[in-house]
């Protein structure tokens, strides 16, 4: 599943990652059985935009993302998420 517009977009703007990325996870959680919330992995693709961002900027998102906190019935802590396509962060 994906969202528009990309993360990239949100720099500076912890609201908007938190805006962009919970309805994702909402719906993952919606798929995945709940007594394996706590062990399925999240992986986030880190496309062209955001790698084009200074990495400082993309560093800032990638935070601000890893700090989304949700409703008290998502199993969140401890998993994280797992970034593809941006190595160097």
């Amino acid at each position: 599943m994906q969202t528009e517009p990309g993360l990239d977009k949100f720099v500076d703007n912890s609201s908007g990652v938190r805006e962009s990325l919970v309805p994702l996870i909402t719906w993952e959680v919606k798929i995945v059985p709940c007594q394996r919330h706590k062990d399925t992995p999240i992986f986030v693709l880190a496309t062209a935009g955001l790698r084009r961002l200074v990495i400082e900027e993309s560093r800032q998102v990638l935070e601000d993302a890893e700090t989304i906190e949700l409703d008290k019935s998502v199993e969140w802590e401890g998993r994280g998420l797992l970034w593809l396509g941006c190595p160097e962060l």
